[in-house]
């Protein structure tokens, strides 16, 4: 009787230290530490970023690292970057407001934006064989996407130019957003396809505009090329008789508009018909 009462009491005082463990953990309050700190500077424009952060959570970036553009997880990403010419940042973000941003709901860009948004110089392909320096205008890893151009240069760029860029920014934003299993991929649109058996000599059968083995870099190349093309030039480059012959191409880019449409209220194929704002 004496060890039961032993046992009892030192059950109940074990349960109250764990109660009393629990009680005081949970008044003490969790400290997020940032890994960035905003705004970068004191120009006008750094309110603006400091709203948008506010907003949806996601840094924009035009001062960053080197391990901040190119870590990856599991290694370093093919590209290399400057960073931004902060005199040229603002018409970033005004290309960012007019020609990504205002084409989708602010519930739909919290769900698709990444950690962060880095604003560069130039975005640099690394494992480029030849002489000539080979620029892309965005690049992404699993925490961001990067825009290139933030410099004088895109003052020089034509109409067209900028239109491509806008595809680009789309494109990388969608692809971004199905690497993280933010978005889903339309049904329709992968359907029939194992990425892990395709290659040079195959990826045409499947409708696929260049040979990758990854699905966000396939609707990547959709989203980019819609969204910097009307209608008209779309079908007109990439679904007549000559690029098109078997209608697969067709057949996953009306699947792909058609799935978004119906899911998000959201035409891809409108922005590409849009003039730049």
């Amino acid at each position: 009787m004496k060890n039961y009462l032993k046992i009892c009491f030192y059950g109940i005082t074990l349960i109250g230290l764990l109660v009393s463990c629990k009680k005081e953990a949970a008044l003490e309050p969790s400290v997020i530490k940032l890994e960035y700190s905003l705004p970068q500077g004191n120009h006008a424009y750094d309110s603006r970023i400091v709203n948008f952060y506010q907003t949806y959570k996601t840094f924009i970036l035009y001062q960053f690292t080197d391990a901040d553009f190119r870590w990856n997880f599991n290694g370093n990403i093919s590209y290399v970057a400057q960073q931004a010419d902060p005199a040229h940042v603002e018409t970033a973000l005004n290309f960012f407001d007019k020609e990504l941003f205002a084409y989708y709901s602010p519930e739909l860009l919290k769900t698709m934006l990444p950690y962060k948004i880095l604003l560069c110089k130039k975005i640099e392909y690394t494992m480029n064989t030849e002489e000539t320096p080979v620029y892309s205008d965005v690049a992404s890893t699993q925490t961001h996407i990067a825009f290139s151009n933030v410099d004088a240069g895109w003052d020089s760029f034509s109409t067209a130019r900028k239109i491509k860029a806008r595809g680009q920014l789309h494109g990388v934003l969608w692809s971004s957003a199905v690497a993280r299993g933010k978005m889903e991929q339309a049904p329709a649109f992968i359907e029939g396809i194992n990425y892990s058996y395709v290659g040079s000599w195959n990826y045409k059968s499947f409708g696929m505009f260049n040979p990758t083995s990854v699905a966000a870099d396939d609707i990547f190349d959709y989203v980019s090329r819609i969204t910097s093309h009307t209608k008209e030039a779309f079908e007109a480059e990439y679904l007549n008789a000559d690029f098109d012959p078997t209608g697969v191409y067709r057949r996953r880019y009306e699947a792909l508009l058609a799935y978004y449409k119906t899911k998000y209220n959201l035409d891809l194929q409108a922005i590409g018909n849009a003039n730049l704002h």
